[in-house]
């Protein structure tokens, strides 16, 4: 099965960011969220163990590993927390586009989440003008 778009997400306030940003009548998409909260369930909905930066990260690379092999996105992005680390890595590793959207309560500094992946990132979205004068990469936008 292979889709345009691969969405890794924690549930929430990420989630719903990359909600308000996708149409399902436009893209050919899965999302990959990190809860074992089902009653969020969606169409194209996969989901994965959560992680506070433990072992369990090690887990979720597999799943990433996995479900990059089952989907074969042409991107890759995420809208934040931990789980973007495994998804953008892995996506890397297969040249794959990655994306990166930084939340919008970030102004000062990157998210933890944000500053390991900047460096595995195609694009780097930020929605503060402090971060786009702090950080080359970064694409601001309002």
């Amino acid at each position: 099965m292979s889709v345009d778009i691969l969405i890794a997400s924690a549930p929430g306030g990420h989630l719903s960011v990359a909600e308000e940003l996708f149409n399902e009548s436009k893209y050919n998409f899965v999302y990959i969220i990190t809860s074992s909260k089902k009653e969020i369930a969606k169409n194209k909905t996969e989901f994965i163990i959560e992680s506070n930066r433990d072992f369990k990260i090690f887990l979720q690379f597999y799943f990433a590993f996995k479900f990059i092999v089952k989907y074969k996105p042409k991107c890759v992005i995420s809208t934040g927390a931990g789980v973007a680390i495994p998804f953008l890595m892995i996506a890397k590793f297969f040249l794959i586009k990655t994306i990166f959207i930084e939340s919008a309560s970030r102004v000062k500094s990157l998210s933890l989440a944000g500053k390991l992946v900047y460096f595995f990132s195609d694009y780097f979205f930020v929605r503060s003008e402090q971060l786009k004068n702090k950080y080359s990469k970064v694409i601001y936008v309002k």
